[in-house]
């Protein structure tokens, strides 16, 4: 049976959803695990960070196990590690199998990371491209703002583990989806073996780049949506409030996603991302910095949504237009190193800030920060890329 390309970007967005639905639940509840294992800041942050560690030395593994088993049934691992490490937290009796449990998801997790994009780029070309890959990133945003609206409702009716077992249900759906549906493209069972000796230093170097601000943007917009609610409340807002003024901002920003996928292929895109990069950092410096809460804050939090979608999806086509196709899987894998361990260091980074300066609004500031730091590694890129016109052929190979 051939599954449309459609179909195929429907469960590719329902993965991305369980990774965002995963990835919340630690932030979620929080004070509920600080509070039954007696951790700070920082071990909540490093648990966080678990989701992400392994890709530092995972990732390029994992692109050649898409390549060498195929996409389906690595991805299919993965969600089979997805969905054993969270009954693990869930049954956990202490932290450290818990970090073991947080662990094993992120094995998982990393598999999805970097051949979910890949296979996209194998069912689209061209424009469509662009807004393939804008409904796959806005999965992730909609997987945490659903944890933001459920992870409190499961933790206070039922327990904490309860939202494991969540965790566990929700990626067993989309493994049975996976499985029952999905087929790998013709373009990916007829490419070629090709070994990482294939990709050139030019390749290598410009994916790596365009890791950097993939790294940046991401690790900014994952401490927006984790810690904006906590700096909403501490500054007088009920919590539920704060939990509905994020994801209206989630809401709002998948139009920007979705818009940045359509300019993708215009000649001012870098332009219009670059700027929207540096409206947002400016705005959430002023939000954290004014420490009070208002409409006008409130609603200028939730339009911000739009602007920082915009440049999501510029920066995940990057690599595509570097990469020949039969080397995607492994380039891919190369990309999510960078962007895995970049994401890691930096949510233990932002659990050492909040915890030395004890004050909600310091996650916020930095990811303001990053944010400007964002297009200053885009800008390197594009200056790379157009000295060579033809890098597959003229660059060396390694």
């Amino acid at each position: 049976m051939r599954t449309s390309p459609w179909l195929a970007l429907f469960i590719l967005f329902l993965a991305r959803v369980a990774l965002g639905f995963q990835f919340q639940s630690v932030v979620s509840i929080a004070p509920e695990l600080m509070a039954t294992f007696s951790v700070n800041h920082t071990a909540i942050g490093t648990l966080v960070g678990l989701f992400t560690l392994p890709g530092l030395v995972f990732s390029l593994l994992a692109g050649v196990m898409g390549k060498r088993f195929g996409n389906k049934l690595a991805v299919s691992g993965g969600l089979i590690l997805m969905v054993s490490g969270s009954v693990c937290m869930a049954l956990a009796p202490d932290f450290l199998v818990l970090s073991i449990g947080r662990l094993q998801c992120g094995f998982g997790a990393i598999v999805l990371f970097v051949l979910l994009s890949k296979m996209a780029a194998d069912w689209f070309t061209g424009k469509q491209l662009g807004i393939a890959m804008s409904v796959i990133i806005n999965g992730w945003p909609i997987g945490i703002g659903a944890g933001l609206l459920t992870h409190h409702l499961i933790a206070e009716s039922l327990t904490f583990n309860a939202v494991f077992w969540a965790n566990a249900l929700v990626a067993g759906v989309v493994l049975l989806s996976m499985l029952a549906l999905y087929r790998n493209p013709r373009v990916e069972r007829q490419a070629s073996v090709a070994p990482l000796s294939r990709i050139s230093r030019l390749e290598v170097l410009q994916v790596s780049l365009s890791a950097i601000g993939l790294t940046l943007y991401n690790a900014a917009v994952v401490m927006i949506l984790s810690f904006v609610p906590g700096m909403f409340i501490a500054n007088g807002t009920a919590p539920l409030t704060a939990g509905s003024l994020v994801n209206l901002h989630i809401l709002v920003s998948i139009a920007g996603v979705t818009v940045g996928g359509i300019l993708s292929s215009k000649n001012s895109r870098f332009l219009s991302a670059g700027i929207s990069l540096l409206i947002c950092s400016f705005v959430l410096a002023s939000l954290a910095l004014a420490q009070t809460s208002n409409a006008f804050f409130n609603t200028l939090f939730i339009a911000t949504g739009f602007v920082i979608g915009i440049p999501a999806a510029l920066l995940m086509t990057l690599p595509t237009t570097v990469l020949a196709p039969a080397n995607r899987d492994v380039g891919f894998g190369i990309l999510y190193t960078w962007v895995y361990g970049g994401l890691a260091l930096l949510m233990v980074l932002v659990g050492h800030v909040q915890t030395v300066y004890q004050i909600p609004s310091a996650p916020v500031i930095l990811a303001a920060i990053l944010l400007i730091l964002t297009p200053v590694s885009t800008w390197m890129f594009v200056t790379l890329t157009r000295q060579k016109e033809n890098p597959k052929v003229t660059a060396p190979s390694v």
